[in-house]
Order: structure tokens, then C-alpha cells, then sequence
């Protein structure tokens, strides 16, 4: 039996918590300060966790519904 390395994308959220005297200025400063999403190393590798940069920022997939979109054999 052939093994096959499967990627598959899902929908996660993220927030960031800041201070705005409008919505409109609360979109444009998360915008400009969100630090991003990146991979941190646990877990037995450098590709099994995700997070975020700075204290006030969060990201949450739980529950997130993953959809299977590509397949590559990676061992006969």
C-alpha cells in the first residue's frame, strides 16, 4: 500500500485586541498591526503548531472543518 502526504485547508479565526475611537480606525490599526500567523516549533516538529506574535493577539481553529484538497505519493 502506497503512502500519500494529503493537504487539506480550513477556516480559522483571528483576533487582535486594540484601542480605536471608531470601528472604522479599529479596522485600519488591525490591519497595520497584526503581527501575522506563523509555525513554532513542538510537538515533534517545526510543522504541528500555529500561533500568533504578540500578547494581544489570538487565534482559535477549534472546531474548524477541514476540506482535503490535494494528494501526493510519497512512497510506493
Amino acid at each position: 500500500m502506497a503512502k500519500y502526504k494529503v493537504w487539506g485547508n480550513f477556516t480559522g479565526a483571528v483576533s487582535i485586541t486594540i484601542e480605536a475611537d471608531s470601528e472604522d480606525e479599529a479596522f485600519d490599526k488591525a490591519y497595520a498591526e497584526f503581527q501575522g500567523i506563523g509555525s513554532f516549533v513542538g510537538n515533534g516538529g517545526i510543522d504541528k503548531l500555529i500561533g500568533v506574535y504578540e500578547d494581544n493577539e489570538s487565534i482559535d481553529a477549534d472546531g474548524a472543518e477541514v476540506h482535503w484538497n490535494e494528494a501526493e505519493k510519497v512512497e510506493e
